[in-house]
């Protein structure tokens, strides 16, 4: 008998890879046989990036853990700095109770537009 198993598993930048392969393979045991056919790392924030630290320090902005893994991702690997930043409540984002309210749209808005006019001092 077999059985074939998905699993995706996410974790903090702080992991290596291999660390994050290796916490899975700990976790199914020595029987089960551990096959990785898709790895996407996650992305250590760019907090220091001139740019970013801008948007963040004009607009007063919490910084947070973003839920699941994005395009971010793939730019620090590429050694591009990037952020997700935009309205809404990521923790119902895609789902079928996923709302935004206007005011938060136009706080995006002008913290945008503010960073395009005025650019890094």
């Amino acid at each position: 008998d077999a059985a074939n198993l998905t699993v995706n598993y996410r974790y903090a930048p702080d992991r290596t890879p291999e660390q994050a392969e290796a916490h899975v393979a700990e976790v199914l045991g020595e029987y089960d046989q551990l096959i990785v056919d898709d790895h996407a790392p996650p992305a250590m924030p760019a907090l220091t990036h001139p740019l970013l630290r801008q948007l963040i320090d004009r607009n007063n902005l919490e910084v947070r853990a973003k839920l699941g893994w994005t395009d971010v991702a793939r730019f620090a690997v590429n050694g591009i700095p990037a952020s997700n930043f935009g309205a809404g409540d990521a923790s119902i984002a895609h789902t079928q109770g996923e709302f935004v309210e206007r005011h938060e749209i136009e706080l995006v808005y002008s913290a945008l537009l503010d960073l395009l006019n005025e650019g890094v001092s």
